[in-house]
């Protein structure tokens, strides 16, 4: 539920979560009533403009629609209601984040080098901590990211402390993220394998995980996903990989889902046996519902999530519910 609520929470930090995602999300996930704006500080470019090689595939063109307004209400094991002001360079690309969150105000930063990308988020969250986040990826010869670098500061009752993960990034032949390896600075480290088919992923599969401060007999964790196949996602790629609900960045990471998503599940399974015997098994079930506006662009969405812990500690978890409107500016 955590990793879930996280790539809602911090959409406009899309990796900040999990990899590549989390921001979301982006993907993860992510005040009082108002509006966000989004600005562009130019519109085309000419043919000669050298920054044009160094973008992606899956950005916004000229003749596409950026978000200008992003709002949504939390409720469930978080309660908020989150409104994004998003800025833009010339390029259709996010330089700027800044969400009004009661609980998880934060400002995000995007800065693009030839080859580089550097994300910085500065969030205050509920009951005082705050956390200074940086990410920076380095791309490919394709301009996707091929390896990332984070470190989180988090300070509380003004005690620091300090962690890092570096995750490595691989594609297929047909330019879909393939695989992820991740190790984090306590050592800990995960393969992930990511499965397309016609254009869309259904399914991550965590390959092998270590921990070594903990010897896992047993961990899997599984996510597959369903599309409504009547439903082309276009530049921006509604909950993409993180499952967070608008991620940015996601062109960045290969090529973006064909469909817009509208079901997943995710399986956590693990079992110790020392120091105790101990297991457990989360399920984790997400759907999404949207309405779109006359140019076919999601105007609104829900996002519902129930979640059933069994094992050694079967608590409940209480359910989720999302709500989001989004507003776009066309050229």
């Amino acid at each position: 539920m955590k990793k879930i609520i996280c790539s809602i929470l911090i959409a406009s930090f899309f990796v900040a979560c999990e990899t590549p995602t989390e921001p979301s999300p982006t993907p993860s996930p992510t005040p009082s009533s108002g509006t966000g704006s989004g600005t562009v500080t130019g519109t085309t470019t000419t043919p000669t403009d050298v920054i044009l090689a160094e973008l992606p595939e899956g950005l916004p063109k000229a003749t596409d629609c950026i978000i200008a307004d992003l709002q949504f209400d939390i409720s469930g094991t978080v309660n908020d209601k989150l409104i994004y002001t998003l800025t833009y360079d010339k390029y259709n690309r996010i330089i700027k984040s800044v969400t009004n969150s009661t609980q998880y105000p934060n400002t995000t930063t995007y800065v693009y080098e030839k080859g580089k990308i550097k994300i910085t988020q500065d969030a205050t969250f509920f009951g005082g901590l705050k956390s200074n986040n940086v990410i920076n990826y380095t791309l490919d010869d394709k301009n996707r990211v091929s390896i990332s670098e984070s470190t989180i500061k988090a300070t509380y009752n003004g005690t620091e402390s300090v962690s890092s993960t570096k995750v490595s990034y691989k594609y297929d032949a047909n330019g879909y993220l393939e695989e992820t390896k991740s190790e984090d600075n306590n050592k800990k480290t995960q393969t992930t394998k990511y499965k397309w088919e016609g254009g869309n992923l259904v399914k991550t599969e965590v390959l092998d995980y270590n921990d070594p401060k903990t010897k896992y007999e047993k961990w899997t964790n599984v996510t597959t996903y369903e599309f409504d196949k009547s439903k082309t996602n276009g530049s921006w790629d509604v909950n993409s990989v993180s499952g967070a609900a608008v991620a940015p960045g996601i062109a960045y990471f290969g090529k973006t889902n064909k469909n817009i998503i509208s079901k997943l599940q995710t399986i956590n399974d693990w079992v110790i046996t020392t120091p105790v015997s101990l297991n457990a098994k989360l399920t984790v079930d997400t759907d999404y519902k949207y309405t779109f506006d006359g140019k076919g662009y999601p105007a609104t969405f829900e996002v519902n999530t129930n979640a059933k812990a069994e094992g050694s500690f079967p608590v409940s978890v209480p359910p989720t519910n999302v709500k989001g409107t989004v507003k776009y500016k066309c050229n």
